[in-house]
């Protein structure tokens, strides 16, 4: 999912020499899966300015600054990628990498690229704020090494910026002080609340797949964002949808200034095969979710109402008999 917002791979630098073994901290050339990956040309020299023109677009340059560029050394021009930033797949996108609302919730079909713009934000804003703390989470830890993190190091991690890493306590140190972690909101079997965010202090914090948490757990995220070291915090999250009186989808709705609801309606990166695979699904409940992105209900579903709409009744019931 994450790698489908991509422009297209290019060829990375992988060191891959460190025995999976062994915890603890290692240097960046001992570390697994990092990749430098597909840094794809943008517009965001400082996180959350105006919009610019896109990387793609390259009206106004003259064809002898383009025939310099191409003269440049390979890995001259990919450092020149990574440093501009991403090429949005959609507008969705842009808006959630540029918006500093307190909560903000990124929605849409299988393959829109969530997974990618909730690594690309914290990654950007981890250089621009240095000595920074930020989580990238799913419910499950086991969760994130194939899915959210493969995606982190494989197509948005610049291998010079990694000064460290910790495979047991999930973190990468960048070399201006600042740390992402990547870990699960796994409940501890005594307590039955996620133990390995009690103590964090987040600048940031992004979820990926954010239905599959509790509202005890968005909420208990909230408590952690108290990081001085950047002026603004912010919980944010990617998600397929699911039905449509899902905790999360009723936070955000309607939206607000302090909660901000994005949907995908586009990846401007897709195959057509891809997108082909995605208009054949079935018209049904999980087809309309994973296909359309659409917030919708599973036919004949038996809702449990939330306890502040459970009211207590004001007159005596009557009995009512009907039948068809």
């Amino acid at each position: 999912m994450g790698s489908s917002s991509v422009c297209g791979s290019r060829p990375g630098l992988s060191r891959a020499t460190r025995s999976r073994d062994t915890p603890g901290r290692q240097s960046p050339t001992s570390c697994p899966g990092f990749i430098r990956g597909c840094a794809r040309t943008g517009h965001h020299s400082a996180p959350h300015t105006q919009p610019r023109s896109r990387g793609a677009n390259l009206r106004g340059v003259t064809a002898p600054a383009i025939e310099r560029l191409r003269s440049l050394p390979t890995e001259t021009l990919r450092s020149l990628r990574a440093e501009l930033g991403p090429v949005f797949a959609s507008d969705a996108h842009e808006a959630f990498y540029d918006t500093r609302a307190p909560e903000v919730l990124l929605s849409g079909w299988m393959g829109a690229g969530k997974s990618r713009i909730i690594c690309e934000k914290p990654w950007h804003l981890a250089k621009t704020y240095p000595g920074a703390t930020f989580g990238i989470f799913r419910k499950y830890a086991k969760s994130l090494a194939a899915t959210t993190e493969r995606t982190f190091l494989r197509d948005v991690v610049s291998r010079e910026w990694i000064a460290d890493w910790n495979k047991t306590e999930g973190w990468y140190g960048l070399v201006n002080g600042s740390r992402i972690y990547f870990l699960g909101l796994d409940a501890d079997t005594v307590s039955g609340v996620p133990s390995k965010v009690g103590s964090l202090d987040l600048a940031c914090a992004y979820v990926d797949e954010a239905v599959e948490l509790t509202e005890a757990d968005w909420i208990g995220l909230q408590g952690r964002l108290r990081d001085p070291r950047m002026p603004w915090h912010q919980l944010g999250a990617g998600t397929n949808p699911a039905h449509p009186k899902h905790w999360l989808k009723q936070r955000f709705t309607p939206p607000t200034e302090d909660r901000q609801y994005l949907h995908v309606t586009e990846n401007r990166f897709l195959s057509a095969d891809y997108l082909a695979r995605l208009s054949a699904l079935p018209d049904n409940a999980i087809g309309r979710r994973l296909g359309k992105g659409e917030w919708t209900a599973a036919e004949g579903a038996i809702w449990n109402l939330p306890e502040d709409q459970v009211k207590a009744p004001t007159a005596p019931a009557k009995r009512v008999v009907a039948g068809l």
